[in-house]
C-alpha cells in the first residue's frame, strides 16, 4: 500500500490487517504527485516486484 502521510498510512494499514486478518500488508511512503518521489518508490520496490501477489 502506498500512502503520502506515514501516520495516516500506518493507521490504515493496521485497520486493514485487523479487518481482514491479513498480516501481510506493507506500507510504502510516496507522494504520487511528485515524479521524484515516484521514481524513489520504483527503486525501492524493484527488488521485490517478482514476489508481488498481484
Amino acid at each position: 500500500m502506498v500512502c503520502r502521510d506515514p501516520g495516516k498510512g500506518e493507521a490504515a494499514r493496521r485497520d486493514i490487517m485487523a479487518t481482514t486478518g491479513n498480516g501481510m500488508v506493507d506500507l510504502l511512503i510516496a507522494d504520487l504527485a511528485s515524479l521524484k518521489s515516484v521514481r524513489q518508490l520504483a527503486e525501492q520496490v524493484k527488488p521485490d516486484i517478482r514476489n508481488c501477489m498481484c
